[in-house]
């Protein structure tokens, strides 16, 4: 089938082309072939990366003790996810602001944080709120479960909320980088789940992917698959097709290691082309958390304070 390309050169003054996506190229036109719309999926997700080279010393698959995370790239930025199980507890809270000082990330990703509209102010220091969605039904006085929320570090990187997804406890944000806005999602999947949960991530990460130059997705899913999965203790439904989406829109998993007990539960979802790695850390409840680095140049917010 015909279809328009249209060639953008992407090269910020004063960076090194080499180190940049160079080319990227978005199809236009109908695609009526199912075999021929995936693969133009995968073609848009990885075409604005295919130039970036690999990412180095970024210590993949070492655990936190192993890796120096204060000392990475100047021109990228890192997002540390973790499930609380209740930030309302003070325990968990010392728990996370220790976290947040010993590895300072850019943006703090939170899966089941247990909140209701009883707790009208959630923040850390250092850190503003970027996003909040408590499970719906949330009853004040009972004990509520799930819930994820987005926090951005001051002076760190530039985050945007997006929106909301209808069903799943699932949000969406832009990462300003030079290159332009990285798809950031934050992903709770609760056990048992209906099927609607994944799907609607297919259709939502279409949908919103569409001008970005990457995308990447972290959370607990609760998902096993033996093959990509690698600690999975069995194969299920769910698992193979949120595989097959990801593979639908060039998404890599990059974390290697059981993040609860022996599964791997905790997922970074990226298809940022070799410019993503990501780090199991020691656990706030009963989950490890996970880091990632990505090695793209953003702009780091300067913050200017006046007395007034």
């Amino acid at each position: 089938h015909a279809a328009d390309t249209e060639d953008v050169l992407m090269r910020p003054p004063g960076i090194h082309c080499g180190y940049l996506p160079r080319l990227r190229q978005r199809h236009r036109g109908h695609r009526s072939h199912v075999a021929l719309e995936q693969r133009s999926r995968r073609d848009r997700a990885s075409a604005s990366l295919a130039f970036l080279p690999p990412a180095g010393d970024s210590d993949h698959g070492k655990s936190c003790e192993e890796s120096s995370f204060n000392q990475f790239s100047l021109l990228g930025f890192t997002v540390l996810l973790t499930n609380v199980q209740s930030i309302n507890s003070n325990v968990k809270r010392a728990l996370l602001s220790a976290h947040l000082e010993r590895y300072t990330p850019d943006i703090l990703a939170l899966n089941e944080t247990w909140l209701d509209s009883s707790v009208q102010k959630l923040d850390f220091v250092g850190y503003s709120l970027v996003s909040r969605r408590d499970r719906p039904n949330s009853k004040v006085g009972k004990l509520n479960h799930g819930g994820i929320a987005v926090f951005c570090r001051t002076g760190g990187v530039l985050v945007t909320h997006l929106e909301d997804s209808n069903i799943a406890e699932r949000s969406w944000h832009i990462v300003h980088t030079d290159l332009g806005g990285v798809l950031f999602g934050v992903w709770y999947r609760p056990p048992a789940s209906s099927h609607n949960h994944i799907e609607t991530f297919d259709a939502e990460l279409e949908r919103l992917s569409d001008g970005m130059v990457g995308t990447l997705v972290v959370g607990d899913v609760n998902i096993w698959h033996k093959r990509w999965l690698k600690h999975s203790p069995a194969d299920t439904l769910e698992g193979e097709r949120l595989h097959t989406i990801c593979k639908e829109h060039a998404l890599t998993q990059l974390v290697s290691e059981p993040t609860r007990g022996p599964n791997l539960l905790d997922v970074a979802l990226s298809s940022l082309n070799g410019a993503a790695s990501a780090s199991v850390v020691p656990a706030i409840a009963d989950h490890k958390g996970v880091f990632v680095r990505v090695d793209l140049p953003a702009p780091k917010l300067h913050v200017i304070e006046r007395t007034v």
